[in-house]
């Protein structure tokens, strides 16, 4: 069984340099002159700051020039939430499907995990660390143009901003012929609490194969078994283009920890996809 409950929404958004606060319990904001507002989820800290009125439109004559200090700043989002009993199961993760960038993670005071790359989801074991009722879940940004600044960047070029070329961070944010330098941070892209009672799937590809007038698809499933005993995996795979359709189901034991269960289906007489203007793109669904 599987369980979620989503963190989106309106968090907390610290602005200090550095800030300093209390990661237990998310009130005690102790910068010196601290910037605190609310921070939408998914979101950013440009679009909280001109929400809030701390910042004028960026995109209007030379406003952009009076933002430049947002980049300077350390960022925290933090949230309480609470969480029933029946909820929790045998293991529960923290998911970010997008930290913009170099964050820190913490749950009720606890370091959890930390990210590096805007671009990939990160996932966060926190079964030792959540707890019924009340948590407090907060996301440090450190500065993205600080961090990178200290790279070395010897016989390395980038237009606009060398330094750039070390991070995996959206490229124009350091300025391009197009657009302003707008370094930003926040966490945008879902977020949310999973639990998981037994088996949980991790991950699913299809892998495809074309011999003269016959096809094989090779799907694997990859899963967690996070009970102590063996578990049974049913798995009922169809694939199908208009009325064709392949059916395969086959049960596979899975030990506790990581397995997988895979299976191949045949296709006779497979209609091929074919490039713009070289003839049709049928496609399967699986």
């Amino acid at each position: 069984m599987k369980q979620v409950l989503s963190l989106n929404g309106i968090w907390q958004l610290v602005g200090g340099d550095p800030c300093t606060l209390d990661l237990a319990s998310g009130e005690s904001l102790l910068p010196k002159e601290a910037l605190v507002l609310d921070g939408q989820v998914p979101g950013e800290v440009h679009v909280d700051l001109q929400r809030a009125g701390l910042i004028p439109d960026p995109y209007f004559g030379t406003n952009a020039n009076q933002v430049q200090w947002v980049e300077e700043k350390e960022w925290w989002y933090v949230r309480s939430f609470e969480v029933e009993q029946d909820f929790l199961r045998r293991r529960t993760f923290l998911e970010f499907d997008g930290l913009d960038t170099y964050a820190t993670i913490f749950l009720n005071g606890k370091e959890i995990g930390r990210a590096g790359n805007m671009f990939v989801p990160y996932r966060f074991d926190v079964t030792e660390h959540i707890r019924r009722g009340r948590n407090c879940v907060a996301v440090k940004f450190d500065p993205t143009a600080k961090v990178i600044s200290q790279k070395d960047c010897t016989n390395l070029f980038g237009c606009f901003d060398v330094h750039r070329v070390h991070v995996r961070k959206m490229q124009c944010a350091f300025g391009w012929d197009w657009t302003h330098r707008f370094v930003g941070a926040g966490i945008w892209r879902d977020v949310r609490l999973v639990s998981y009672d037994a088996l949980r799937i991790s991950d699913v590809y299809v892998e495809s194969e074309v011999e003269g007038r016959h096809a094989s698809a090779w799907v694997t499933v990859e899963l967690e078994n996070y009970a102590d005993r063996v578990l049974d995996a049913e798995l009922h795979l169809v694939i199908s283009l208009g009325s064709e359709v392949e059916r395969i189901e086959l049960v596979e034991p899975i030990p506790p920890g990581p397995g997988m269960v895979e299976a191949v289906a045949r296709i006779d007489e497979p209609q091929l996809w074919w490039p713009n203007g070289f003839g049709e793109q049928p496609v399967y669904k699986c």
